[in-house]
């Protein structure tokens, strides 16, 4: 796996620029794994997609993030650092084919991916899109040793169902252990890696296009050109031009 180019992140830039989440999650696999099909990488569980990220992360930026939470008892912004091996030991790896006895009911699951995720409405109350996600993670379902259908399966199943796979340690999200030093109020923060990631390459993919900007007026040179030229070069011609 390569690091990102200066063309790869104003390229991932152009592409994700008012997409969904999920997509942009994609975009970024695709370059972690481009010999991947989009559709293939759709498939692969969230937790294999996030560990590609974290990897190409530490590849194009380094080992460290540096990221923000609001506390929600009094609004204060605090700034915590993270360490990718952290993080990446926090990824769960579920068992592939868990099996699970909910009632009558006996379910052979797999973990969900960035295709499950997408296929979530998410205009439906919480309790109905978790057991949405639920009813996509069911490989097979049985009553009795008779294979069921999982759209007969009831509502009430799939919510439980829902809960158990919560219990397994949910995929898509890394939870961080905060306490508030203005108030002492201690929760979980969420992190997720493919919005944290497209965040700072959208930050960077601007600054790029401020110096192409800059040295493309001054010099007369190609974004191509520019964006070919090493960081100590660019940043050289860049204190020159203004």
């Amino acid at each position: 796996m390569n690091p990102l180019s200066p063309y790869d992140v104003l390229t991932l830039w152009e592409e994700g620029h008012g997409r969904a989440p999920f997509q942009k999650a994609l975009l970024l696999a695709r370059l972690a794994r481009p010999q991947t099909s989009p559709d293939e990488l759709a498939a692969v569980p969230v937790d294999e997609r996030d560990l590609l990220l974290l990897d190409l992360r530490e590849r194009t930026l380094g080992p460290r993030l540096n990221a923000f939470a609001t506390c929600p008892a009094c609004r204060q912004e605090l700034e915590f650092t993270l360490e990718i091996p952290d993080v990446r030991a926090r990824v769960s790896r579920p068992v592939t084919r868990p099996e699970a006895v909910i009632g009558e009911f006996t379910f052979r699951l797999r973990r969900p991916s960035t295709e499950d995720l997408a296929g979530i409405d998410l205009r439906d109350e919480m309790a109905a899109s978790r057991a949405a996600l639920a009813a996509r993670c069911v490989v097979e379902a049985t009553r009795d040793g008779v294979t069921v259908d999982v759209r007969d399966i009831p509502k009430r199943a799939l919510s439980r169902l829902a809960d158990y796979l919560d219990e397994l340690e949910d995929p898509a999200e890394v939870l961080i252990s905060m306490t508030c030093p203005a108030c002492a109020h201690s929760w979980q923060a969420g992190f997720d890696i493919a919005t944290y990631f497209y965040a700072e390459l959208s930050v960077l993919a601007r600054r790029l296009l401020e110096e192409v900007h800059v040295l493309a007026s001054a010099y007369g040179w190609s974004e191509r050109d520019i964006l070919a030229m090493s960081p100590a070069r660019r940043q050289f011609y860049l204190e020159r031009a203004r």
